[in-house]
């Protein structure tokens, strides 16, 4: 009997202890969405955040344009939601932020970025994109802009003479409309956008295998209107260009761009939009 007593009285005293903890031995920490992109108005998104002990929130940095409510809860299994709002941005390029979902133990713990002035690209599929300026310059050995060598070019977005267009055709694939006053040349290409390292790779596609044109772009601004990126595109000379959307990509368009492409024969750039 003194025994039965003493394990019961035991079982009591885990019981009474996994309540005042309010966690369970194997904490756990899920949320719906761990990266949220948001534009430069002031606006507000959720995320549901599952969970199986009590837990707090704690801002990863000193930044005040964003906050989340509430700041703590409970054990939630069913899930809790979440409130993230962000002040207005009136900045050229972009800010990013973070904060993590803690549990009372710090057994388990997740992070959700943050970042605003910035779009997926799969967001901006069938969207054209004409340039508004380029900046090109040289660099020396020490990666200095050689003074001399910086030129820059204004364009019309608009204007169907000169300049040139991009047009994000399908997921990772795209054309590049390059007009002169007395012709135009299509260039396809392949591409992926990495929104946490903000780096565009492209691939143009030409005739001769043995020919590449590949470009590593960082990108400063990409939103719904526009985005500006800059590369290096020869040894030691970059360039900066800055592309302003100015409609989306028509079966029109696309039939144009179609015929355009199917006259050329075995040299220079080729594509099949399907």
């Amino acid at each position: 009997m003194k025994n039965n007593t003493k394990t019961l009285i035991l079982a009591m005293f885990a019981v009474a202890f996994v309540s005042l903890t309010g966690c369970h031995r194997d904490e756990n920490i899920t949320v719906s969405h761990d990266t949220l992109w948001f534009a430069t108005e002031a606006s507000s998104q959720t995320i549901d955040v599952t969970t199986d002990c009590a837990w707090t929130i704690e801002k990863n940095g000193d930044a005040q344009w964003f906050t989340v409510s509430p700041m703590s809860g409970e054990e939630s299994p069913n899930g809790t939601t979440l409130t993230i709002s962000v002040q207005e941005f009136e900045g050229q390029d972009y800010r990013a932020a973070s904060f993590t979902i803690k549990s009372a133990k710090d057994r388990a713990n997740v992070t959700v970025n943050l970042s605003q002035n910035v779009v997926e690209f799969t967001s901006i599929i069938n969207t054209i994109y004409g340039v508004k300026k380029v900046e090109q310059w040289n660099t020396d050995f020490f990666g200095n802009v050689i003074e001399d060598s910086y030129k820059e070019a204004s364009f019309n977005p608009h204007d169907t003479t000169t300049g040139f267009t991009m047009y994000f055709a399908e997921v990772g694939v795209g054309v590049q409309e390059d007009r002169y006053h007395d012709s135009t040349v299509y260039y396809s290409f392949h591409y992926n956008y990495d929104n946490v390292t903000r780096n565009l790779h492209i691939e143009f596609d030409l005739v001769d295998s043995t020919q590449s044109e590949i470009y590593n772009a960082s990108v400063l601004t990409a939103t719904e209107g526009m985005f500006r990126f800059q590369h290096e595109y020869k040894p030691n000379w970059w360039e900066r260009a800055e592309m302003t959307k100015i409609g989306t990509i028509t079966p029109q368009t696309k039939s144009m761009i179609d015929r355009a492409i199917a006259k050329r024969k075995e040299s220079g750039p080729i594509f099949n939009l399907k």
